[in-house]
C-alpha cells in the first residue's frame, strides 16, 4: 500500500509539472476536443516509456553493483542539479527552441498526427532523460532493481499520470465551453479544500491575474532563501471575468493563496467565512516503519508580503451557516455568492464597490 501511495504521488507530481506539455494539452483539448488531447498524451507518455526504458537499460549495472553506496545517491542528485540547470537557461534564451517551434505547429496538423507531436516534443527534451534516470537512482536501490517490482512502480507512475491528464483535459474543455458560451463570470468554491500543490494554485491564479502578477513569496529557513513565483499567461488567461470566491474553515494551504492573491489585487470577491491559516512549508520524509515525517522548512507569503499564519484570510464579506440551514438544506453562502456575482457584474467587475455594497447587506434574514 506504501508503495502504491508512492508510485501515485509520483504520478500527480508528474501531471502538475509545468512546461510546454501542459500548456499544449490544454490548449489541443479545447481547440480539437478530449480524444485529440489524449492521442497528444498518448504520444507524449510514449515519449517517457522510451526514456524510461533507455534510463533503466543504462543505470541497471550501476545501481545493482552500487546501491549500498552513498555516492549513488550524490551522483543522482547531480543529475538532479543539472536538470535544473538546463531548465533554466532553457527558460532564459528568448530564440524560439525547438519544443516552441513544435508547439506552433502541433495545433495547424491533422487529428492523426497528434500522438507523433506529443512523443516528439518530449523525445526533444534531454532533460526528461535526467529526470527519468535521477528517478530509477532513487527508487532503484530500494526495491533492489527487480524487474517485476520497477515495472509496477512504473506503470503505477504513468497510469496516475494518465488519470490526472484526463481531468486537465475535461476541465480545459469545461473552462472553455464555459466562456464561450457566455458565462459573465464564474464561482470558485473552495470551502472544505485543503490545498494541494502550489504549482496548481499558480495555475489558477494565471487564468484569472495579468502575466507576471506576484502570486506567492516563499522563505525557506536557510538564510536569505527566498522564492518568488509569478503568473504566466496563457492562452485561456482572462482578467476581465466577474470571479466570486467562497472559503470556510477548512480552506487552508494552496486554497488560501489563491485566495489571498485574488483578494490582494483586488481580482475578486471572497465571500464565507475566516479561512484555517496554514501559511508554512512542510517537506515529508518516509520512516522506516511506513510512518511519515513532516518537517517545517519555510514559510509562504501574500503578493504583499503579508505572513498569515494561524490566523488564516478574513473574506470580503463574512456569511455564517446557521442551524436553519442544515435542517432546510439550504446553503446559504453560495446563494449569496449567486447575488454577490450577479451586483459584481452590474458594477462592471468593480470589486471595490461590489464589497463595499455587499457589507451593508444582512445575509441574516
Amino acid at each position: 500500500m506504501i508503495l502504491l501511495n508512492q508510485n501515485i504521488f509520483w504520478g500527480i507530481f508528474l501531471s502538475f509539472m509545468i512546461g510546454p506539455v501542459f500548456f499544449i494539452l490544454l490548449e489541443t483539448s479545447i481547440s480539437k476536443g478530449f480524444r485529440a488531447a489524449m492521442v497528444f498524451d498518448l504520444g507524449v507518455i510514449f515519449g517517457d516509456i522510451v526514456f524510461i526504458s533507455i534510463a533503466y537499460l543504462g543505470s541497471y549495472r550501476l545501481i545493482t553493483s552500487l546501491k549500498d553506496e552513498p555516492s549513488l545517491f550524490i551522483f543522482g542528485g547531480i543529475v538532479m542539479l543539472a536538470y535544473g540547470i538546463i531548465s533554466f537557461i532553457k527558460l532564459r534564451n528568448t530564440e524560439k527552441s525547438p519544443e516552441e517551434i513544435l508547439q506552433d505547429e502541433i495545433l495547424k496538423k491533422n487529428y492523426g498526427s497528434l500522438f507523433m507531436k506529443g512523443f516528439f516534443l518530449n523525445i526533444i527534451n534531454i532533460g526528461v532523460l535526467g529526470f527519468w534516470l535521477a528517478v530509477i537512482i532513487s527508487v532503484g536501490p530500494k526495491m533492489n532493481m527487480q524487474t517485476s517490482r520497477m515495472l509496477t512502480f512504473f506503470t503505477s507512475v504513468i497510469l496516475s499520470y494518465l488519470l490526472i491528464d484526463c481531468i486537465k483535459i475535461v476541465l480545459a474543455k469545461s473552462f472553455n465551453n464555459l466562456t464561450n458560451s457566455g458565462a459573465k463570470g464564474i464561482i470558485l468554491d473552495f470551502r472544505n479544500n485543503g490545498g494541494g500543490y502550489l504549482d496548481t494554485a499558480v495555475d489558477i491564479l494565471s487564468f484569472l491575474l495579468p502575466d507576471k502578477s506576484v502570486a506567492v513569496i516563499t522563505r525557506e529557513n536557510k538564510k536569505n532563501s527566498q522564492i518568488t513565483l509569478f503568473t504566466k499567461q496563457n492562452k485561456f488567461t482572462n482578467t476581465t471575468l466577474p470571479v466570486v470566491m467562497l472559503i470556510n474553515e477548512l480552506s487552508a494551504s494552496a486554497t488560501e493563496i489563491t485566495a489571498w492573491a485574488l483578494q490582494d489585487f483586488d481580482r475578486a470577491i471572497i465571500l464565507g467565512e475566516k479561512s484555517y491559516g496554514k501559511w508554512s512549508v512542510q517537506e515529508p520524509f518516509a520512516l522506516d516503519d511506513g510512518s511519515m515525517l513532516k518537517i517545517t522548512i519555510g514559510k509562504w507569503y501574500t503578493p504583499k508580503d503579508r505572513w498569515i499564519d494561524g490566523l488564516g484570510i478574513t473574506p470580503d464579506v463574512v456569511i455564517p451557516i446557521l442551524t436553519k440551514d442544515f435542517t432546510n438544506s439550504y446553503d446559504r453562502q453560495f446563494e449569496w455568492a449567486k447575488k454577490a456575482l450577479d451586483l459584481l457584474i452590474k458594477n462592471a467587475n468593480s470589486v471595490e464597490k461590489t464589497r463595499s455594497e455587499l457589507k451593508s447587506v444582512d445575509f441574516i434574514k
